[in-house]
């Protein structure tokens, strides 16, 4: 039996797939193998999407809305979802989980309960969601004392450290504060497999883990994946 699985995500969307992870894609672009057809109905519409605004209405991307209206209009047939998220909350609004220059933690805990909130209320318990969400996110920065680029102004030395911290504390207490028995974690270690761009991951390199971590789930019996 093929298990299908919905994908939505930031531009790093493309992990639940082994081809581009960013750039044009093609609406319901779809990779099967494992039995698991892997299925991105928006293309890469929602690129800059953040875990904040998962819970807002009127984002500047309108992902929560493209999310639960995609959902909605298959008509409770959605079993199982990826999602992609907190690359650009780490990137671009680190800000918001500093005073000055010490961490915030309370303000990141905030963070992590919005999108908890989203996932355990509006897909899993609207039952727009029948079984399993599947929670990428494992994200890495190069440590070589490059800058990275927000929209017209580089992120320096001080940016880079706070994006980095930012984002290592999602990855470090996501796995915690998302427990629940249909919610699943993915975080492949591959500090190797970030491309030129020193952002984004190399799908052909991450999808193997990310398709043995729904295999453990989706086809418990089946053959683990060797790479």
């Amino acid at each position: 039996m093929i298990n299908d699985v919905w994908v939505f995500g930031d531009s790093h969307w493309r992990v639940f797939f082994p081809f581009v992870n960013h750039g044009a894609a093609t609406d319901n672009a779809a990779h099967t193998e494992n039995d698991i057809m892997t299925i991105d109905t928006i293309a890469n519409e929602l690129s800059g999407s953040t875990m904040w605004g998962l819970l807002n209405n009127k984002s500047k991307h309108g992902a929560r809305n493209r999310i639960l209206e995609t959902l909605n209009a298959l008509g409770g047939t959605a079993e199982n979802v990826g999602l992609v998220f907190g690359e650009v909350d780490a990137r671009y609004h680190y800000d918001r989980y500093f005073a000055g220059d010490r961490f915030v933690l309370a303000n990141l805990l905030e963070l992590l309960a919005r999108y908890t909130r989203f996932i355990h209320e509006d897909l899993l318990a609207s039952g727009l969601v029948k079984k399993n969400v599947f929670v990428y996110h494992g994200f890495w920065y190069p440590k070589r004392g490059e800058t990275l680029q927000q929209p017209g102004q580089p992120i320096g030395d001080a940016g880079f450290a706070k994006a980095d911290a930012v984002n290592g504390w999602i990855n470090e207490l996501l796995p915690t504060v998302l427990q629940h028995k249909q919610v699943h974690t993915i975080r492949p270690s591959l500090s190797h497999a970030v491309s030129d761009d020193g952002v984004h991951l190399i799908p052909e390199k991450v999808y193997p883990h990310v398709l043995a971590a729904m295999s453990r789930v989706l086809n418990p019996s089946s053959r683990e994946i060797s790479f």
